[in-house]
């Protein structure tokens, strides 16, 4: 939000922007994201969740506790001035991507046939599987793993394969473990704050994906609010720069001037009882799979 100064006249002739448009500093990406959902007040954790999953809380002090770091959480500056905020992050739609690419291709047939997208397909399918994906298990760890774990020799692995499994279970498997993974990052952060979250804001590609976003919410046993945002990332470098420019007086006022409330995803009760279990077997596979790693590790990608 603070003025730098203004277009220069080199740069003026080359986009055409006039000379007396000001420069007005941003910030990194998820940061402008959290000022446009409201993520620049203690009680909103926004949730992020694109190639990398990120959640964000702000906090009008540094928490350079032994806890925080502990938990493998990040301690930021925020765009909002005089906050700061901790981030917890981990690798979640390239993992998605990858199902998509590597054993999609008949979704992406029938989407071309239909004239329609793969992504709706391959969500349709997730939805058709039963909860708790028959049995199935995926470790998400396909860049290591993030929060709490931070651990470069985690490596992705699907548990409890069998002859029976059909191709909807892994679907859904890939997804219900990304939301395992949200919720392990929730409960560390909620640990390191020595609070619980009070309201969760998602943003990013996949919270548009209706399944993912109820999934996320019966896996939680929280609601989850998806603002009627496409981009949240530019609208809030733009309320950075209405600050700046005096369009707004402050955060607060760029934020009710812009923001639109979207969908609301409760926790389904019945199904929130069956992923506390599961949930369960999930935070095992990390610590059981931990030294099979390591020797991977050692022997192939050292």
């Amino acid at each position: 939000g603070t003025v730098l100064g203004n277009i220069s006249s080199k740069a003026s002739e080359e986009t055409g922007l006039p000379t007396s448009a000001r420069v007005i500093l941003g910030g990194h990406d998820y940061h402008c994201a959290a000022l446009a959902v409201g993520a620049f007040v203690p009680e909103v954790v926004m949730s992020v969740n694109g190639t990398w999953e990120m959640i964000l809380q702000t906090s009008i002090k540094p928490r350079l506790e032994k806890e925080v770091f502990k938990n493998g959480i990040n301690v930021e500056s925020h765009v909002a001035k005089d906050m700061y905020d901790m981030v917890a992050y981990a690798v979640a739609g390239l993992m998605y991507d990858w199902l998509r690419n590597t054993l999609c291709f008949e979704e992406k047939d029938e989407a071309r046939q239909k004239n329609t997208s793969d992504w709706e397909i391959i969500k349709k399918k997730a939805a058709s599987a039963p909860v708790g994906s028959g049995g199935l298990f995926f470790a998400p760890y396909f860049s290591g793993a993030g929060t709490p774990h931070v651990d470069n020799r985690a490596t992705g692995a699907f548990i409890g394969l069998s002859g029976s499994t059909e191709k909807s279970c892994i679907i859904r498997s890939v997804i219900e473990a990304l939301n395992y993974q949200f919720r392990e990052m929730l409960e560390a952060f909620e640990t390191a704050s020595g609070s619980p979250a009070e309201k969760i804001v998602a943003t990013g590609g996949a919270s548009q994906n209706e399944f993912w976003s109820q999934n996320k919410a019966d896996i939680t046993g929280k609601a989850i609010e998806v603002p009627a945002i496409e981009e949240s990332t530019p609208l809030g470098a733009a309320m950075l720069a209405g600050i700046g420019s005096g369009i707004y007086r402050d955060e607060k006022d760029a934020f009710e001037n812009t923001y639109r409330s979207g969908d609301i995803y409760e926790p389904d009760p019945k199904n929130a009882d069956l992923y506390r279990d599961y949930y369960g077997i999930y935070k095992k596979l990390y610590p059981d799979m931990k030294n099979i790693n390591n020797s991977i590790f050692e022997k192939f990608k050292k």
